[in-house]
């Protein structure tokens, strides 16, 4: 036996085990969380702020069935409540389609601004559906009928009021942006975890670590805690959260919660529940 598995020939990888359905599923869940990603992003909101709803716009109904499947996977992801599968992307999204002039220029010389304007007075929504389904779609230019593929396009979404939005390959994510007063605790709650967490990290604890936690911030904050002692004390391994300065001892690490400071005093307390 080799003195270290560095030594070891590297595994053959057998293609009869591989799943081909599943990596298919996997690769669309991908795309989603990215294009989801890059809507929250797009629209200044924060990833520990949860939202109510994410509308994942597909082009066919196995793709449907596929988010389904995997809706809490995509959920926990993107940190949505609620993940629903639809194909009317135009409740949600405006499009628009323009001409790549980069690509079309050169195999249409003149001709590329009439094209522009045909693109124009096109419906977008079908040409992008197109796109989709068949990779390419059909414009009469000048009496002729010409084939055009997606990387000859510049197709551009626009979210409605509301929502953000953002296309990824086969997929649009389009995010609820509205914040109820129970989703903004939500996400304050997830930013005292974050704090929490962080400061087990800092001090290099030990994963089973249990600690007492001394939280000195505003009353409101405070209340927050209060509220959602049970899941701070579960997902932090917190046996005894107390709204007061840090006490003698106690390490202290210091935050900010939506411009809220808080002070956390953090006591090593035992090493089992």
């Amino acid at each position: 036996m080799p003195a270290s598995v560095h030594l070891w020939n590297y595994p053959v990888a057998d293609p009869a085990v591989v799943d081909d359905a599943l990596s298919a599923e996997m690769a669309l869940v991908r795309e989603i969380v990215s294009a989801g990603h890059s809507a929250r992003s797009d629209a200044g909101l924060k990833v520990r702020q949860p939202l109510a709803l994410a509308e994942v716009v597909v082009a066919d109904a196995a793709a449907a069935a596929a988010v389904a499947r995997h809706s809490g996977l995509i959920a926990e992801e993107l940190n949505v409540q609620r993940v629903e599968p639809t194909q009317d992307a135009d409740r949600y999204v405006t499009f628009a389609v323009k001409p790549n002039f980069r690509t079309l220029g050169p195999r249409f010389g003149p001709q590329v601004q009439r094209l522009g304007a045909a693109l124009a007075a096109a419906d977008a929504a079908a040409l992008r559906r197109a796109l989709v389904a068949d990779g390419r779609v059909m414009i009469d230019l000048d009496g002729d009928s010409v084939a055009l593929t997606a990387d000859e396009l510049d197709v551009r979404l626009s979210a409605r009021d509301g929502f953000a939005a953002a296309e990824g390959k086969g997929v649009v994510v389009v995010l609820a942006t509205a914040i109820t007063p129970e989703l903004r605790e939500l996400g304050r709650l997830r930013e005292l975890l974050h704090l929490v967490q962080a400061a087990r990290k800092t001090e290099d604890l030990p994963y089973q670590a249990r600690i007492a936690v001394d939280l000195e911030t505003s009353a409101d904050l405070a209340a927050v805690a209060a509220r959602h002692a049970a899941s701070i004390q579960r997902e932090c391994l917190v046996v005894d959260l107390v709204v007061q300065p840090p006490r003698a001892g106690a390490s202290v690490h210091e935050g900010e919660v939506e411009g809220t400071a808080v002070r956390l005093g953090v006591t090593v307390v035992g090493a089992h529940a």
